[in-house]
């Protein structure tokens, strides 16, 4: 707790006991209430926020954050409510001399993640697809993208790293193309090495993937570079400068020469691949007619959200 009456002040240093907190905070609104953070701490993890910051007279207010992120998330059902509690629990890490003080950021957000996997794989029935977790990881990416977090998008792949396997084991096939388009989102944060690493752990599911891509009905971009990485994991494309080098150009590799060596002459690079646009399959099975009605209901959703914005 931390006084700063103007009386306790003119005391100088016979109260200095009880100022136990940074002179530096930022306050968080959301829903009327509000919280202090350790701005030192903030900006050192998200160099974005002091945009934020200044553009709100020197807060932040998630509710705004929220409408802001949710154009992107409220195709894979996220409602605004969830975008605001997850950047609140985020953000909650930073109070004065809080987890993120005492434990560090890294072990802080890994445990909370860890916390909602596991609410997720106890209530696996109604959670389907470890949703909570998979809703969480994907606004935190997005919120790394837009604050340029490197700090943020480490932790978030040390995450799905270490506990891949039990992701992919509770997730719904229909579901993990979400998590691919999640860790699109932390290239060019991350070493492109990790981003490859994450992508080899789905590639094992890559005909799932492919069958949302066909039988999604609609297009999405981000799920356009998830399959052309998975497509060049599945076919061994490691580049190394032998006239494969598309992965190379998402991920920025750098090429495999010896100084000394006399530059290459290659023809102009050509265009990243794009498979053909979604459209039905000829032979549509029963998980296939499962997938287009989950499909639906993500979209359902999604307009309900839009018109709870709109008339809110």
């Amino acid at each position: 707790m931390s006084f700063s009456s103007p009386f306790l002040s003119g005391f100088g240093s016979y109260f200095e006991d009880i100022h136990d907190g940074p002179d530096d905070i930022i306050h968080v609104w959301s829903g009327g209430r509000h919280f202090v953070v350790d701005a030192h701490l903030l900006d050192e993890r998200f160099p974005g926020i002091e945009r934020e910051v200044y553009a709100n007279g020197g807060e932040l207010n998630l509710d705004e954050l929220a409408i802001n992120l949710f154009p992107d998330l409220r195709t894979y059902g996220i409602s605004k409510k969830t975008i605001t509690k997850c950047l609140r629990d985020l953000l909650g890490l930073f109070r004065p001399y809080g987890r993120v003080h005492n434990v560090g950021f890294e072990y802080a957000l890994i445990k909370q993640l860890k916390n909602d996997l596991e609410t997720d794989a106890f209530h696996l029935v109604r959670h389907a697809g470890l949703r909570k977790t998979r809703q969480h990881f994907a606004i935190l990416a997005l919120f790394a993208r837009m604050m340029r977090s490197r700090h943020l998008a480490s932790v978030l792949a040390n995450f799905f790293c270490q506990y891949w396997d039990t992701i992919l084991s509770d997730s719904h096939r229909y579901l993990l193309n979400e998590w691919g388009t999640s860790i699109s989102l932390l290239i060019n944060l991350v070493p492109p090495h990790i981003i490859h690493q994450c992508m080899s752990y789905l590639s094992g599911k890559r005909p799932g993937i492919m069958s949302v891509y066909h039988n999604s009905g609609y297009h999405d971009p981000r799920l356009d570079t998830v399959i052309e990485l998975l497509s060049q994991i599945a076919e061994g494309d490691m580049g190394y400068d032998r006239g494969r080098r598309y992965r190379r150009n998402m991920l920025e590799y750098p090429a495999a020469r010896a100084i000394t060596a006399p530059p290459n002459f290659h023809h102009p690079r050509p265009p990243l691949r794009y498979l053909m646009p979604p459209s039905p399959l000829p032979t549509t099975d029963v998980d296939e007619i499962a997938i287009r009605q989950q499909m639906l209901e993500m979209k359902v959703n999604s307009l309900e959200d839009q018109v709870e914005l709109e008339y809110r």
